[in-house]
């Protein structure tokens, strides 16, 4: 009797351990298929006397965003695009008094480029952006703007992580 249960035992474990086998090769087919690029986006700009400075800061999946410096110390982020898609934006001051929010489920080429983020209270914020295209690509930038971010000299600053898939 207790061979046998030995010998169920055994068996269990042996489909356990092929089972254990095939989920991780499958697992880890599935981790390819997910592959990402992650970049670092940053830029640091003096603030202008009049106009605005105008910096591309990427383009990645058919989306182009630049990012702008203006003299009264504001910043703005814009975008474009060569693909159609979806592009959503989630803003808010580093007080979490003032927030942005920016959402078009039909952004395509001919719309030119679209204003996400610019005027009052944009001096210091963070903020999360979502681009998803037609085709299922997806991409998603996590930022911070700072004016005056180092205590040097009057600047704009934007920084933060790409993430395209």
């Amino acid at each position: 009797m207790k061979r046998k249960s030995l010998v169920i035992l055994c068996c269990l474990a042996l489909f356990a351990a092929l089972g254990s086998t095939a989920f991780a090769v499958g697992h880890n087919a599935a981790v390819r298929r997910a592959a990402k690029t992650v970049d670092a986006v940053s830029t640091s700009v003096p603030i202008p006397a009049s106009g605005t400075t105008s910096t591309t800061l990427f383009s990645a999946a058919g989306l182009t965003v630049v990012h702008g410096c203006l003299p009264n110390e504001d910043q703005s982020l814009t975008a474009s695009t060569s693909k159609v898609g979806i592009v959503k934006l989630i803003a808010t001051d580093d007080d979490g008094l003032n927030s942005v929010a920016y959402e078009d489920w039909d952004f395509t080429p001919a719309d030119g480029s679209q204003t996400l983020v610019s005027g009052g209270a944009t001096e210091n914020m963070v903020g999360h952006l979502i681009w998803e295209t037609a085709s299922g690509k997806v991409l998603t930038f996590d930022f911070q703007m700072e004016t005056n971010a180092f205590g040097g000299p009057d600047d704009c600053t934007i920084g933060g992580t790409l993430i395209a898939g």
